[in-house]
């Protein structure tokens, strides 16, 4: 990317999306302090993400899809307070998803399928309140679903297939009555299904 588009400080959409764009992202994105939707989807970026990205805390909107980007999801996340939508499905990050991004309670839409994340969902994913989407699918997560997914109500997609998850099925989930696809095959998943939950899927 040019050094002359990072002293265009008054931008506030970057929509550079299903280009042939390669390299690493610079530092100096830090220097655009007023963008609200980054958008750098459908290239060829490599990398790992700069800490200065997460200094633009007036960001909304950050759809990194479909690139090479590496490394762990940094802490640093938990800044970007008024994120709405965290778009990082297929790439190649690594390590879990941290705490800190659960801090996030303006997230609408979070996906990071088909990548080489582990570890486990949070109990804090019920201080998300306004989360509707949540695709975590195609990765290697383990452990057991929290009960307070349910604390989530706003929630509509629940996509947690093709990951290692085990125990049982909380029946807590049948209190997301919102919901509209819940998606959890491909687990080590054992028990039964709580009895609530198929009263609710019949209603």
């Amino acid at each position: 990317l040019p050094e002359s588009l990072f002293q265009i400080q008054g931008l506030q959409s970057l929509d550079l999306q299903r280009n042939n764009l390669q390299g690493t992202l610079p530092s100096q994105i830090g220097k655009l302090s007023k963008l609200i939707t980054l958008w750098l989807h459908d290239n060829g970026f490599t990398g790992t993400l700069p800490e200065s990205l997460f200094q633009i805390q007036g960001l909304r909107e950050l759809q990194i899809f479909n690139n090479k980007f590496h490394g762990t999801l940094s802490t640093l996340f938990g800044d970007l307070v008024n994120l709405e939508y965290l778009f990082l499905h297929n790439n190649t990050f690594d390590g879990t998803i941290p705490e800190q991004m659960y801090n996030i309670t303006k997230m609408i839409s979070f996906t990071c399928s088909s990548n080489n994340l582990s570890g486990t969902i949070s109990t804090r994913i019920g201080f998300m309140a306004n989360l509707q989407y949540f695709d975590i699918k195609m990765n290697n997560f383990e452990g057991n679903i929290p009960s307070t997914i349910s604390k989530a109500t706003e929630l509509t997609i629940l996509d947690l297939s093709s990951n290692r998850f085990s125990g049982s099925i909380p029946s807590q989930i049948a209190h997301l009555n919102n919901m509209e696809r819940l998606s959890i095959h491909g687990n080590r998943i054992t028990g039964t299904v709580p009895t609530n939950v198929c009263n609710y899927f019949e209603t």
